[in-house]
């Protein structure tokens, strides 16, 4: 807000003299985002010809208004601005009017004398954007990943890998002094037991989305992926069927010498060595699934192979339906994984307090269910979706830039001072 008006280069100075100075510094405020202005001017008005005697004076007109704060994204940072800030113009009551110059009410004279509308454009330009930056892909790196977090396993690191798409700015709280910028992340965070978070992450671009309305309660989603190595699985099996005896309805006998599964193009191929009645290599085939709530693999499918249907029945027609009804159950039942331990303990690991630097990551995971299972050559893997809240926050400086803007010319006839003390906000 400028010191002084005067009727320097302006039209109506050629008929008449007005001077206003300016009562003190302009009282500012930012409060939840919104800026507000007042400043109270001492002046008056009088005709340059002798023939028009009326002076008014003195006047004590008084601008109030302002304008939100708008937060946009302007490369890696966040800057502010103010687009349309709206003033408008009062007398104070003790202000001299006994006579009137011109053809409008004094007040709405005013707005023309001391040039509201340049005033405006002047407190837009004043807030321009680059002068505080909010360093905002620092907080897209810290969540992009990997973040190795506590495991409780010496052999491996949980891996979490933010992968945001996008951050929902919404509005802003606080004061001059501190200012938190409430946002959103919408991304596909996952979660998964690696070696040294080594898997490479993708480099997706900064992206920000400006006035959105941040759902608070919105429910937080991670994907956690566990795998169960093959070798494990065989040595559960082996240790389940090892020497089982199976007797079909028919009287016969046979003994499993050996059982173990492998990756068949994302399915499962179990083969099972048998002596007795039937000695040689029996095949089944299955698809993994996760129950509901993530704990438990089976293998629902699981059906004998056709090759081994037709060796069996080589022996007799219909043979393999006999030994089929009494050695699938079993080897259903052998072949069920149990995950809740894994599940639990990576719950547990994702839930609570992570810093990321500046960055403060907080997780609360509640609940869980399944999302798929599928074999690999290594392994079968379980992908269960936790379920609760999530927030992070951070304190950070606003920076200025290195080369600062020239300072916005003043309107016509008015004379302003920078003043020399400069506020950076905060954001969190």
């Amino acid at each position: 807000m400028p010191e002084r008006f005067t009727d320097a280069t302006h039209p109506l100075g050629r008929d008449y003299r007005w001077t206003f100075v300016r009562d003190g510094l302009p009282e500012v405020t930012i409060q939840d985002g919104l800026v507000t202005i007042r400043a109270t001017y001492r002046g008056d008005i009088e005709a340059r010809e002798l023939a028009q005697s009326c002076r008014l004076g003195p006047l004590y007109p008084v601008f109030e208004g302002g304008g939100p704060l708008q937060v946009r994204q302007d490369g890696s940072f966040l800057v502010f601005a103010m687009d349309q800030p709206h003033l408008t113009t009062v007398l104070k009551p003790e202000s001299e009017a006994k006579c009137n110059l011109f053809a409008l009410p004094v007040k709405d004279q005013l707005n023309d004398l001391l040039d509201r509308d340049g005033l405006e454009r002047q407190i837009a330009q004043a807030i321009t954007p680059g002068t505080f930056r909010i360093p905002i892909a620092q907080v897209w790196q810290a969540l992009q990943g990997p973040i190795n977090l506590p495991a409780g396993s010496p052999a491996s690191a949980l891996c979490l890998y933010g992968t945001p798409l996008e951050i929902q700015i919404g509005g802003v709280s606080g004061t001059v002094e501190e200012s938190t910028i409430k946002g959103a992340v919408r991304g596909k965070p996952m979660a998964a037991y690696e070696p040294d978070c080594a898997h490479p992450v993708p480099a997706t671009p900064l992206q920000v989305k400006n006035g959105a309305t941040v759902a608070e309660d919105k429910p937080f989603r991670i994907l956690g992926s566990m795998t169960v190595p093959y070798e494990t699985i065989n040595h559960d099996l082996q240790s389940k069927l090892f020497h089982q005896q199976i007797v079909t309805a028919g009287g016969d006998s046979l003994m499993i010498e050996r059982a173990f599964a492998s990756d068949a193009n994302g399915r499962m191929l179990l083969t099972v060595e048998t002596s007795g009645d039937v000695n040689g290599t029996l095949y089944y085939w299955g698809t993994p699934h996760l129950g509901d709530d993530g704990t438990m693999v089976t293998v629902p499918d699981l059906q004998m192979a056709n090759e081994s249907k037709k060796a069996l029945d080589g022996i007799k027609i219909g043979y393999w339906h006999s030994v089929d009804d009494k050695l699938k159950d079993r080897i259903q039942n052998a072949l069920k994984t149990d995950m809740s331990q894994q599940v639990s303990k990576m719950k547990s690991s994702l839930s609570g307090r992570h810093q990321l630097g500046d960055l403060a990551l907080n997780m609360a995971l509640a609940r869980q269910r399944s999302a798929s299972a599928f074999s690999t050559p290594q392994a079968l893997v379980a992908n269960v979706l936790f379920e609760g809240t999530a927030s992070a926050s951070g304190r950070f400086s606003g920076q200025a830039e290195e080369e600062q803007p020239q300072a916005p010319s003043s309107p016509a006839g008015t004379e302003s001072r920078q003043e020399p003390e400069q506020v950076r906000p905060q954001s969190e």
